[in-house]
């Protein structure tokens, strides 16, 4: 009985005897790091899906916007093309060619 006294132990687990308890203790140890161990993996890969996320975020975003840019340029490129086509056709048929260029008043300015 003084064994359950000084470590506190439950009857059943002073039974085992001191091979038995150490035994039953590297059990509890190894499910405990086990657990421990599932719990960090579970956090880190938590954690790490979440940077993944932002930095993916922060990619399309990044890509977005360099499409975006592309994509207004082609279509300024194709608005002067034809503009500058226009004014020639009228030069050739010697008429005056009084249109303004796309954007004349400004990139922000709606025709």
């Amino acid at each position: 009985m003084r064994i359950l006294r000084s470590r506190r132990l439950k009857p059943s687990a002073a039974r085992l005897g001191s091979k038995g308890f150490l035994v039953l203790h590297k059990l509890i140890l190894e499910k405990y790091l086990a657990n421990r161990f599932t719990e960090g993996e579970a956090k880190g890969l938590e954690t790490g899906l979440e940077r993944g996320r932002e930095e993916g975020r922060q990619e399309g975003i990044k890509e977005g916007r360099e499409e975006g840019l592309d994509t207004g340029r082609e279509q300024a490129y194709d608005e002067w093309g034809a503009w500058y086509r226009r004014m020639l056709e009228a030069r050739e048929r010697g008429e005056d060619f009084e249109e303004p260029p796309p954007h004349a008043g400004g990139p922000h300015e709606k025709e």
